[in-house]
């Protein structure tokens, strides 16, 4: 069985299952760079991560996305599986982070518009990400309904924030 939160007992973070699949994540990687590096026509060519700014928009990206894409398939197989709420329950419990999400991005998008500074959105929204994530880490059967819809709001206006400047 591969490692995930579901299958945590058969296979837990340090054992063979979980160690083979980084490797291969680690390999496949490598392999993928070095494909792009000889490519005639690279689909993303590696010039372009010798400029700074783009570089770190990429990483912050796939980070953001990781944790928001996480929180939008786990979240729900949690209401589901755990607090045994239905499909339809459970994408409604989920509207504390979708409505931070659309109002964060809106309001960011509109003060970029009208101020013309941007910077300080991917800060303040990466660090709202990360709170989010950790409120979000202790999650239990009898974890409050509150601090539920609080750690998914804090993990949506976060993602907002961070999408207006990097997408």
């Amino acid at each position: 069985p591969w490692p995930s939160w579901p299958t945590a007992a058969l296979a837990p973070w340090p054992s063979w299952p979980t160690a083979a699949l980084a490797a291969t994540v680690l390999a496949a990687t490598v392999a993928g760079v070095r494909h792009e590096r000889r490519a005639a026509d690279p689909i993303l060519p590696p010039r372009l991560f010798r400029r700074r700014g783009l570089t770190v928009a990429c990483a912050t990206s796939f980070l953001v996305g990781a944790v928001m894409f996480g929180g939008v398939i786990y979240l729900p197989q949690y209401l589901q599986v755990v607090r045994g709420h239905d499909a339809t329950a459970a994408g409604l419990l989920m509207l504390p982070q979708v409505g931070t999400m659309i109002v964060a991005s809106a309001v960011s998008g509109r003060l970029i518009s009208r101020t013309g500074r941007w910077k300080v959105f991917p800060v303040v929204g990466c660090a709202l990400v990360t709170a989010g994530a950790v409120l979000l880490s202790p999650l239990a059967p009898d974890t409050p309904g509150w601090w539920l819809a609080g750690a998914m709001a804090v993990l949506g206006a976060g993602t907002g924030l961070t999408q207006q400047v990097l997408v």
